[in-house]
């Protein structure tokens, strides 16, 4: 608190009990402070274009300060606002709260009750309609792709970025991380489900050679790029910043591999399929040990693990969610067997659900990899006998396309395309974009698979395209 003005304290003591993180900074009347950011909270004492974009983005704005001519507009706690000063400000944002529907209040408060508070989606009749909406748009989508031979998911992720823009207002990383591992969760473990072992045991040791090695490098390769072109376009980082920044897009997204290997047929000869597959749900792992450890480097908090932590993290994170992920598999195959569900027999695949999250979750608990666990369960479940195996796998095909639907979607909601088309972050992107596919990639893939001869130079060239990225670095960078 800058000052003691006796209405403002009143105010924040009347809503202390409502509020989850407390109020980090409020200042009223001279405001003394340039440009704060303290956990997603923005202070700023800026002009007429961030008193726009606040307004413009009231629904995703959870606590804001910002001073235009001579009066103050505070967003304080919870969506909260207090005006202070210039009549013409006091009428913008009761006008601006008419058209949106806020409820207003004569002592300046204005109280938020759109169909976004704090960034959560409230339950009611416009916004499900919508919610659904989406889904039917999405659907249509995914037929319009298999016409043109265009990826679903690139639709679905189309469709969210059009809803996000248009129709909803939608600023949640915390609900898209927790959607996005209950989604991937399922992906993993309908991509272990219909490989079989036969197939991967001839391509194990390269599969694991790319989901580790060939990570590690694409991450410093890109790191550098990073490192090196953001100084160019005006937007320098750090070198363990860069680096933190190609971790998240380090490894390849296995919803994006298995829907197109899969929805497209390809009939690839020398194991391509099986290898792709066991790269893409194997190489989580050390994308997010490398996340972490990154994180920690430019942590400002004075915690850092060092390398040799690290390595000893990567192996225990490994060996726990192989160890769990088969001894689950195997359970669940021993409980499907056995229990007496057939009055019943969706039960099943409620049953077999269950095992997927209790895979995930409590491998995570016990300081396992959560995703590799699942992807070895669904191997398991899906080379041993099991009863009514046909109606599992329309289930969890079914399933596993709500869940690629569902994840792409919130992603493209998640897209903030004001900031998205900024010509500084445009390029940048797109540099690194196409020095990933062009170099990083192929330089990693060749350089992992040199000891293995018996593939041929069409095939690596293949393994270096199908280096796709989706939605795990989403999920990484939230």
């Amino acid at each position: 608190l800058e000052n003691d003005d006796v209405e403002v304290l009143a105010a924040v003591d009347a809503l202390r009990p409502s509020v989850d993180k407390g109020c980090a900074a409020l200042l009223c009347g001279v405001i003394a402070v340039d440009d704060i950011e303290l956990s997603g909270d923005v202070f700023a004492r800026d002009g007429s274009v961030f008193f726009e974009h606040c307004l413009k983005n009231l629904v995703n704005v959870n606590h804001a300060l910002v001073q235009i001519g001579g009066g103050v507009l505070k967003l304080c706690i919870g969506g909260f606002i207090f005006i202070n000063g210039d009549d013409a400000v006091v009428d913008f944002v009761f006008l601006y709260a008419e058209l949106h529907g806020v409820e207003c209040v004569d002592d300046g408060v204005i109280h938020k009750s759109l169909l976004f508070h704090n960034a959560d989606l409230c339950v009611d009749g416009v916004n499900c309609a919508v919610v659904v909406g989406s889904l039917f748009v999405a659907v249509l989508a995914g037929k319009v792709a298999y016409r043109l031979g265009t990826p679903a998911l690139l639709l679905f992720l189309g469709v969210g970025i059009f809803f996000g823009y248009e129709i909803l207002s939608f600023n949640s990383p915390e609900l898209t991380q927790f959607m996005g591992m209950i989604a991937l969760s399922i992906i993993h473990f309908s991509g272990g489900m219909d490989t079989k072992f036969n197939e991967i045991r001839p391509v194990l040791a390269p599969g694991i050679t790319l989901a580790t090695l060939g990570v590690a490098m694409t991450a410093c390769l890109l790191g550098g790029f990073i490192y090196l072109f953001s100084h160019w376009v005006g937007l320098a980082m750090s070198f363990p910043v860069a680096l933190l920044l190609a971790a998240t897009m380090s490894s390849t997204d296995s919803a994006s591999v298995f829907s197109i290997l899969r929805s497209k047929k390809q009939g690839l000869k020398q194991n391509l399929r099986p290898l792709l597959e066991l790269e893409s749900g194997s190489n989580d792992p050390m994308a997010y040990m490398l996340t972490i450890v990154l994180v920690a480097a430019v942590s400002t908090t004075g915690e850092s693990t060092t390398v040799g932590e690290s390595v000893v993290r990567f192996f225990v994170q490994m060996m726990v969610g192989c160890a769990l992920g088969y001894g689950i598999g195997r359970l669940a195959v021993l409980a499907i067997n056995r229990i007496n569900i057939k009055n019943n027999p969706s039960l099943y695949s409620v049953l077999l659900l269950a095992f997927v999250f209790f895979s995930f979750s409590f491998t995570n608990l016990v300081w396992g990899n959560g995703y590799l666990a699942v992807y070895i369960t669904g191997l398991v479940v899906g080379n041993y006998k099991i009863a009514h195996r046909s109606n599992l796998s329309t289930f969890f095909d079914g399933f596993t396309w709500l869940a690629q639907i569902v994840l792409f979607l919130l992603i493209g909601l998640l897209v903030n395309l004001n900031e998205l088309l900024r010509p500084e972050v445009l390029l940048l992107g797109g540099a690194v974009g196409a020095f990933m596919i062009l170099v990083a990639r192929p330089v990693s893939v060749i350089a992992c698979l040199a000891p293995f001869r018996r593939f041929t130079t069409k095939a690596r060239l293949y393994i270096s395209w199908v280096g796709l990225r989706g939605a795990v670095p989403i999920i990484f960078a939230t």
